[in-house]
């Protein structure tokens, strides 16, 4: 009787991504589609956290990171607040 959450991978810096054959937004967004695919939206839900990190062009905003690739950890109370504004209660 779970609920099943899948969330989509992060998306990189633009420098990051424009540098990146493996680890780019164009392949990260592939991959969120696929992902995006397996959920159902009655037991099974996607979500796209990318809403509060990205710039306005669809990249990492290089102010949520220092390596290009990962979220600060003082953003995660965010992202948690996020998280929570999406729960589904049966």
């Amino acid at each position: 009787n779970a609920i099943i959450y899948l969330q989509a991978n992060l998306h990189v810096t633009k420098s990051r991504s424009d540098s990146d054959s493996i680890y780019n937004n164009n392949n990260i967004n592939n991959f969120n589609l696929a992902v995006a695919d397996m959920v159902d939206n009655q037991t099974s839900f996607y979500l796209d956290v990318n809403e509060i990190f990205d710039d306005e062009n669809g990249h990492l905003d290089s102010s949520y990171t220092s390596d290009d690739t990962h979220v600060l950890g003082k953003h995660y109370a965010d992202w948690c607040d996020w998280l929570a504004t999406k729960a589904i209660v049966k």
